[in-house]
């Protein structure tokens, strides 16, 4: 750690939110229920792994998008549609597994995908912490991206 990083108080990076903060939360969580929306029109229609594919993809551009400056109003649009795309593509992967794998093999691979998670819940504090305040945004979206790879 740097000597300009450890004169900074700690209370320095943190905010209190505001109500706009939390009516912007509200309004991307709305986004899930879009997403549920797109797999109730599509995953028949289009088929499973056309509705991973393009959900996933349009997710990996809209959070490319989020690293750039934008107005607040963007980014809760875009935070919308990202969380819609998130909530489809991981509904369309439960489904999918289900049809795919046998029981065992599924099981294994739902035990190994929940210990990741609980890993990344883990970490992401220490992440938002640390690499925000003393590095970068930049520095903190790539390390989520490495990890999601």
């Amino acid at each position: 750690m740097s000597a300009a990083s450890s004169d900074k108080s700690s209370t320095e990076c943190c905010q209190a939110l505001s109500s706009e903060d939390y009516a912007t939360a509200a309004f991307a969580t709305l986004g899930e229920f879009f997403g549920y929306l797109i797999i109730i029109l599509f995953i028949d229609t289009c088929g499973r792994r056309a509705v991973i594919a393009s959900n996933t993809g349009v997710l990996s551009v809209l959070l490319v998008c989020m690293l750039f400056c934008m107005p607040p109003k963007l980014l809760a649009v875009l935070l919308f549609f990202a969380r819609s795309c998130a909530a489809s593509a991981f509904t369309a992967i439960y489904i999918f597994t289900n049809e795919a794998y046998p029981t065992t093999i599924r099981t294994l691979g739902m035990g190994v995908c929940c210990a990741a998670s609980r890993i990344g819940a883990l970490l992401s504090p220490f992440v938002a912490q640390v690499m925000l305040p003393d590095y970068s945004v930049m520095a903190a979206m790539l390390t989520y991206a490495g990890w999601l790879s």
